[in-house]
């Protein structure tokens, strides 16, 4: 009795039981099961959001199936001991080598994911020389930035020919949001199946209720990304230039980048600037679990794993207003979408004055995160792909 009077008085709970019961039914009836499935990536290197989701979508499948990475390059200090890396790494003058050493190894396997050129070309060796009869899944987390006319050299001209040629031996080409399920359908065809399997955050993400932390401390801004060429590094620079004479708070700048290294050593010496360089995930948790606002200025980035990462730790976000954005940023709700970079530097403004506004804004981060972004919808829509697989 008391159990169900429990219930009743917390929807929370109710809420949080009824998303494990979904997760449980839908893992053990629609995953497939004693299956050898591959996953590819060519760089097995740093937690980027794609090696996340492969780390993710590994830990779903390898309860029931014989799972394991093909890789050309991995790091072992970054990554778990207990994941399946198998490593061809050959001298980079006869990389070429090892993906043949790849498509060979891969052909009696029954489902294959791929991720990024070139080990989606692996599948075409392996398909066309070797005979392969698995189920091939192209998981696209990234918009093909090689398509873009700006980038038409002789070898980006004959990659695209090879993809394009390559595309007809691709059972499932899957998206990680709309956004790259248009561009594909642009690139492909309108007539190309392509299903969405949206990114997923880590339950350590999700568990954790930091609010109370926030009330008496300085207001800290963080940034972090690969810094090259339109990432934008500098607007972060032009807004901490613009805002700290007005107000007292701490900057946080993550990672390196050959655009990040043109500012390190004028604005080092600034107590309120950390610049940090290699963290381990944990140390990234950390840092962001002190901040209050997450920037982010990059022109280039259509679907980053990090921002949804902060939204579960109920950080509002300031991003430019590009149309790809809008399925994770609602101007005003969970964030700022911003059309100019005077515009970016306002409205991080906003957010550091109006505290009444920021609380309202970490609140709805951490809600659109938790309706789109979780396990059980991750699960519903690899439910789908292997539907269509089947």
């Amino acid at each position: 009795m008391k159990f169900f009077l429990i219930l009743l008085l917390s929807p929370r709970v109710v809420e949080q039981l009824w998303v494990k019961a979904l997760t449980v039914f839908y893992v053990f009836i629609m995953i497939p099961q004693r299956k050898k499935i591959a996953v590819l990536h060519p760089r097995f290197v740093e937690m980027w959001g794609a090696i996340k989701m492969m780390i993710f979508l590994y830990q779903k499948l390898s309860k029931d199936n014989k799972v394991g990475f093909f890789t050309t390059l991995y790091s072992k200090n970054n990554f778990k001991k207990d994941l399946d890396i198998l490593v061809m790494e050959i001298s980079s003058k006869f990389k070429i080598i090892s993906y043949f050493i790849i498509a060979y190894k891969i052909r009696d396997y029954d489902i294959v994911f791929a991720w990024n050129s070139p080990m989606h070309f692996v599948w075409v060796i392996s398909k066309i020389l070797f005979r392969a009869k698995f189920k091939l899944i192209w998981w696209n987390h990234h918009f093909p930035w090689y398509y873009e006319k700006k980038h038409n050299t002789f070898f980006v001209s004959l990659k695209k020919r090879f993809e394009k040629f390559s595309i007809d031996y691709i059972d499932l080409l899957v998206a990680n949001s709309l956004y790259i399920k248009d561009s594909l359908l642009d690139i492909f065809g309108q007539s190309r199946q392509i299903k969405i399997l949206h990114p997923v955050v880590s339950d350590i993400f999700i568990e954790y209720n930091r609010k109370k932390e926030r009330q008496k401390r300085k207001i800290t801004l963080l940034t972090y990304s690969r810094w090259v060429t339109w990432k934008n590094i500098w607007v972060i620079f032009k807004m901490f230039d613009f805002l700290k004479s007005k107000y007292d708070f701490n900057l946080i700048i993550w990672w390196e980048g050959k655009q990040l290294d043109k500012y390190i050593e004028k604005y080092s010496w600034y107590k309120n600037i950390s610049f940090l360089w290699k963290l381990s995930q944990d140390d990234i948790f950390n840092y962001a679990i002190q901040s209050d606002i997450f920037l982010f200025p990059s022109l280039i980035d259509s679907f980053w794993m990090s921002i949804l990462e902060m939204m579960f730790l109920s950080l509002p976000i300031v991003w430019f207003n590009f149309w790809w954005v809008w399925e994770i940023i609602k101007d005003w709700k969970n964030g700022f979408l911003c059309n100019s970079d005077l515009e970016f530097l306002q409205k991080t403004e906003t957010l550091i004055k109006d505290t009444t506004l920021r609380k309202k804004m970490w609140e709805e981060s951490l809600k659109i995160a938790r309706s789109n972004f979780w396990e059980n919808i991750f699960n519903k829509e690899l439910e789908k792909i292997f539907e269509i697989l089947n």
